[in-house]
């Protein structure tokens, strides 16, 4: 079977290593963090946390790539592959879900074949 990839197109902002911010953060592009986020995360596009980045708190997106370190809940509508550096520590709730040998996962994991309930389910939890 082929593995589908996923689509990042452009990345749009970067959040570098050093860089700690807290609070909200939204957008309707495409973010890759390197840095540190302490808050709810909410991207209409795709989330690549690179293996530097550290998230605590929820995360949506359309697609993520989860390289670092989240303490939260993520909900994403598409897409998230979890990298053999990534670590997950809560729930997952997603349609399509990758983890490399090493990735490590401590939470619950829902997935669903809809679309639409992700996306409903991502818009409840606002």
């Amino acid at each position: 079977m082929r593995k589908k990839e996923t689509s990042f197109g452009e990345i749009e902002s970067l959040i570098s290593p050093g860089v700690v911010l807290k609070g909200e953060l939204t957008s309707q592009g495409s973010i890759r963090v390197d840095g540190s986020l302490e808050g709810s995360i909410d991207i209409k596009g795709s989330l690549l946390l690179g293996e530097k980045g550290a998230i605590k708190g929820d995360v949506k997106a359309a697609n993520m790539i989860l390289a670092g370190q989240v303490e939260g809940t993520v909900t994403v509508t598409e897409r998230l592959d979890i990298t053999n550096t990534g670590v997950m520590l809560g729930d997952i709730i997603a349609r399509i879900i990758t983890i490399e040998e090493g990735g490590i996962i401590q939470g619950k994991t829902q997935m669903t074949r809809d679309k639409k309930v992700n996306e409903a389910k991502r818009e409840k939890t606002k």
